[in-house]
């Protein structure tokens, strides 16, 4: 039955996988700017030691002034080096530790119930889960983050038997916390509630594992400290949290009693907060950021309501687990905390949770209608089965097909197609002007143009471009919005824009090239003087 079990995981695994790393460069279609950037800043460090504004080994990395974790560009590194600076490089380490996650799921789901089934249900849901397939193939800190998190809780469980662990354990938390910006509060409210709860524990441990797990823990907190006073660790919070919606006081009476603007606070933070437990978000509506959507698909496979509802029970009730009913608690927090009403990115570790809730409540459904006759029990398992695998085909349909052709535009689509034809021009010419409607646009013709570091280090003005950054041209290169009836008189220029910025005023005394996209959309002209 062990062997059996193993071969059902090793199956599981490699359908998970599969539906993680097939085509990664196809689907999305594009790289979106934070993924270029990751992809350029690792490119970068290996060419030099140094991020894309010259700052040698950083912890954090400011790109676009939200000081992006640098993490996922180290893990980036072997796979630029061997495949080149290129969509799969950039997204092969997601997909990878995504992978590993549903092995991960298994072992945890195992020490915490011994309950096989329980383990293998968790693993199959989490591997088939419109969720974890799409983040594990776009959103990439956040996905690391998770698997650095159940590895650091399943090595935290796993230390009761071997105390050594533990010392692995906290340096998996701390990796976590450095990595996604939910986890910067996460990670330190769950290890204050393993702290409290654990306390018993946590003293039989031996002395030397303990001493050791303190110091690494130590120590992330004061390089965690160092980073806040300098201002990076919170930098993207600034722009995110939800107290940008505070209005202030009022300055009558009338207005605090009947519009309290502190119980109006309050109340939008639990609404977000319950936002992560809506049946209609969780299983009915499609989300609305555009990166996190998986066209067709709400976060879990609509079936999975039920089951859902019976494992909170069962939980709640029975199980009471408490490392799995600390992370359902704490998880929302940070999404609750910024201005989306509902952001999935950010609750990773909620829906894994909720995976392993399904799964017990999958197991008690098929335990009831079986009236635990052996034959229909087995009929009712194979039945799921098939069902899920289905549901693995309606998934990879839906981001091989449908999020090609429907949600293309969310992935600033044609950078792949513009940069290499204008890279390959712009040594004729003294200028570069880029119409840049697009957010970000230098970090497309950085990444798709493999623009080299160095050259990159001696054309960046870093008192020009500002803190914040309020410029992104570099060199030659001229980032803003193209006035065609004035730009047209600038000599000696390369202009990149769409083809509808030409029409006035026309391209008499011009040469021009029209790219098309896979669809034989025009998506942009260079034009250039005769």
């Amino acid at each position: 039955m062990k062997r059996l079990g193993i071969l059902i995981l090793i199956l599981i695994f490699v359908l998970g996988a599969f539906l993680r790393i097939y085509r990664l460069s196809s689907s999305p279609p594009t790289l979106n700017w934070d993924e270029a950037a990751w992809g350029y800043n690792a490119y970068s460090l290996m060419k030099t030691g140094k991020d894309e504004y010259g700052v040698r080994l950083p912890v954090f990395t400011r790109s676009f002034d939200e000081y992006k974790p640098a993490l996922p560009s180290y893990l980036m590194i072997p796979f630029i080096s061997y495949f080149g600076l290129t969509e799969n490089a950039v997204r092969l380490p997601s997909s990878i530790l995504g992978s590993i996650n549903i092995i991960l799921l298994y072992f945890l789901v195992l020490t915490l119930f011994k309950n096989t089934r329980y383990a293998l249900l968790s693993a199959f849901l989490y591997a088939v889960e419109p969720w974890a397939v799409h983040m594990a193939r776009v959103y990439h800190d956040a996905n690391i983050a998770l698997f650095f998190l159940l590895m650091g809780l399943l090595l935290y469980i796993s230390a009761k038997k071997r105390s050594y662990l533990i010392v692995f354990s906290a340096l998996f938390m701390g990796l976590s916390w450095f990595t996604y910006n939910a986890n910067k509060l996460l990670v330190p409210l769950f290890l204050a509630f393993l702290l409290f709860c654990d306390r018993k524990y946590l003293k039989s441990l031996h002395t030397k594992y303990k001493r050791i797990s303190f110091g690494i823990i130590t120590a992330f907190f004061v390089i965690f400290l160092y980073f806040v006073l300098k201002g990076q660790m919170f930098a993207r919070v600034g722009s995110t949290h939800i107290f940008t919606l505070w209005t202030g006081l009022p300055s009558n009476l009338k207005e605090f009693v009947f519009a309290n603007p502190v119980y109006q606070m309050f109340w939008q933070i639990v609404g977000r907060y319950m936002a992560y437990f809506s049946p209609a978000n969780l299983f009915v509506r499609e989300p609305l950021e555009p990166a996190t959507v998986l066209a067709g698909n709400s976060i879990f496979h609509p079936f999975e309501f039920v089951p859902w509802a019976v494992g909170l029970y069962l939980l709640l009730k029975k199980y009471k687990n408490k490392y799995l009913l600390a992370l359902i608690f704490l998880a929302p927090i940070p999404a609750a905390l910024t201005w989306n009403w509902f952001q999935p990115g950010r609750a990773l570790t909620l829906f894994v949770t909720f995976s392993i809730v399904i799964a017990i409540g999958l197991d008690e459904l098929i335990r009831f209608f079986s009236l635990n006759i052996r034959s229909v029990k087995i009929f009712l398992y194979l039945a799921l089965v098939g069902f899920l695998i289905t549901r693995a085909i309606y998934v990879f349909d839906s981001i091989h097909v449908q999020l090609v052709h429907r949600d293309s535009p969310n992935w600033q689509p044609g950078f792949d197609l513009i940069v290499p034809k204008v890279m390959a021009m712009e040594r004729s010419f003294e200028t570069v002007l880029i119409d840049s409607p697009h957010a970000q646009p230098y970090i497309f013709y950085l990444f798709y143009g493999k623009f080299d570091p160095e050259r990159y280090y001696r054309e960046l003005d870093l008192e020009a471009i500002g803190t914040p950054r309020h410029s992104f041209d570099f060199g030659k290169f001229i980032f803003r919005d193209l006035n065609w009836q004035v730009d047209k008189n600038m000599e000696n220029t390369l202009f990149v824009a769409s083809p509808d910025e030409f029409q006035e005023g026309g391209l008499a005394g011009f040469r021009s090239e029209t790219i098309f996209d896979v669809n034989a959309y025009p998506i942009a002209m260079l034009v250039y003087g005769i």
